[in-house]
């Protein structure tokens, strides 16, 4: 019996889907030929390997978030200058918008700015600066410093959505700090585990967690944002319900997810939120990869930024050509301009997940949207030819296939001529 192309291709995506949630199957035959099915079925060492890598999707993930961070792409160019990414910073913590509330210039602020204070840790992390750390700290502080009792920030703006962006940095912050190894901040960690822990508690309130999952219905990056928050926290503190709803907020995510990769923003696509969801994604990756959610975010993952490998244009520019919410004056961030492409984090999101599996293709993207971006600036043209030349990635990963679906599709057929169905 033969089956039409149609079959075959459903019969795939059964058994992908089938192989990737349950197990591992590596067959030892060298050959099976069965002629009576009109099907060949040759198992070679490299067929076997090529096999394995495509449920292996994650193979470089060993690496912790601090490693990843260390790649030449983050460290030496990202990062370059660690008193950037304080430089907004007022003597108290305050950070950009949040200066002028400060100040009683404003009655405004949102504690998601303070999130840029694991920006200058990491910095002062990657290159041994105490200032950069100092700094990234005293931002959480002055956030802190504005928590209720109930874990909430008194008066700030987009209170959920805020607080999410803030809790996912810290704790990945947090978590970057302990795998540093820096024997100097070993305290420091316990210290901020009960605001953090609070904060996150008062998310998944149920008043506070219904109404903030409703206003966050129309953004996808958003629940990989929370789930990374609360899934982070969770792992900090050992608290299971945090767990719990970290995994339904990011299966959610991952139900929402379009053919082509796109994961959507009010109602269409956008290449500056496309990459911060996998970037959140990544971030919890890195930390849960033996979650039974990871092989499924793996797979999310390497969709999105297929897509928004789509989205770079020859010159190495991102097309904003029908963004949803950046780049066409749709939006204004936090402090009144108009929002752009953060070329910035699509160039991270791309060196970091090369880091992840070792697939030297999203390396070449990040290479090609920073030279792009960067290459005015004199060091940073410079830093980009010593990347060029010397690349920390190196081999290409074999990208996700059906070949080990297909490597069990054959031995079924060679058991049975009946045609198996796919039940749903």
């Amino acid at each position: 019996m033969i089956y039409g192309s149609s079959t075959v291709q459903s019969l795939l995506e059964c058994l992908n889907q089938f192989c990737k949630r349950y197990f591992y199957l590596l067959f030892q035959s060298t050959s099976i030929s069965t002629t009576s099915i009109g099907i060949v079925l040759i198992i070679t060492p490299q067929t076997l390997a090529a096999s394995f890598n495509s449920i292996n999707t994650i193979k470089g993930s060993r690496g912790t978030g601090f490693s990843h961070e260390s790649v030449d792409m983050i460290t030496d160019l990202l990062y370059a200058r660690p008193s950037s990414t304080y430089s907004l910073m007022d003597t108290h913590g305050a950070y950009n918008a949040n200066r002028d509330y400060a100040l009683g210039d404003s009655e405004l602020w949102h504690i998601g700015e303070q999130r840029f204070g694991t920006n200058a840790l990491i910095a002062g992390l990657l290159h041994d600066d105490a200032l950069a750390i100092d700094a990234g700290l005293q931002m959480w502080d002055w956030g802190f410093a504005q928590q209720l009792e109930d874990g909430s920030f008194a008066y700030t703006g987009d209170p959920f959505h805020s607080t999410s962006l803030f809790v996912q940095s810290v704790s990945y912050g947090l978590l970057t700090l302990q795998e540093s190894a820096l024997e100097q901040y070993a305290d420091i960690v316990e210290q901020y585990l009960p605001g953090l822990q609070s904060a996150a508690r008062w998310m998944i309130q149920e008043d506070v967690w219904n109404r903030g999952s409703s206003n966050n219905r129309p953004y996808t990056h958003r629940n990989y944002l929370v789930g990374t928050a609360l899934g982070l926290t969770g792992k900090l503190t050992g608290d299971s319900e945090l767990l719990n709803y970290a995994n339904s907020i990011i299966a959610q995510g991952l139900t929402l997810q379009l053919s082509d990769g796109v994961n959507p923003e009010k109602g269409g696509y956008d290449t500056s939120y496309q990459m911060a969801g996998a970037l959140a994604a990544m971030r919890w990756l890195t930390h849960f990869e033996s979650d039974p959610l990871a092989r499924d975010i793996a797979e999310m993952i390497n969709q999105a930024l297929r897509w928004e490998e789509s989205m770079i244009l020859a010159t190495g520019e991102i097309s904003t050509e029908g963004n949803a919410r950046t780049g066409q004056d749709q939006e204004l961030t936090r402090s009144g301009q108009t929002k752009q492409v953060n070329h910035r984090d699509v160039v991270y999101g791309f060196a970091y997940w090369a880091s992840m599996t070792g697939n030297s293709r999203w390396h070449d993207n990040a290479y090609q949207i920073a030279n792009y971006y960067y290459s005015h600036d004199p060091r940073a043209g410079a830093i980009l030819a010593s990347i060029d030349a010397n690349p920390d990635i190196v081999a290409s990963t074999p990208e996700p296939s059906h070949g080990i679906a297909f490597t069990i599709l054959l031995a079924l057929c060679f058991l049975t001529v009946r045609k198996p169905k796919c039940q749903n």
